[in-house]
C-alpha cells in the first residue's frame, strides 16, 4: 500500500440567502458558513484525489 497524506480545508463563504443552505453550509466547529474539501497526496506532493466542493 502506497503511503498517503490526507488533509481537510473548511473555507469561509458569505451567508446564502436559502435557508436550506444555509444549514447545509453551516459549520458548527468555525461558528460561520463554510465550504469543505479533503486531498490525499502522495509524498511526491502529487493530488491523487481532490473531494469535490461541498
Amino acid at each position: 500500500m502506497e503511503r498517503v497524506m490526507i488533509d481537510g480545508v473548511e473555507r469561509p463563504i458569505n451567508r446564502l440567502q436559502d435557508k436550506e443552505k444555509q444549514r447545509e453550509n453551516y459549520s458548527g466547529k468555525k461558528k460561520r458558513h463554510t465550504r469543505k474539501n479533503l486531498a490525499v497526496v502522495s509524498p511526491e506532493k502529487k493530488i491523487l484525489q481532490l473531494t469535490p466542493t461541498c
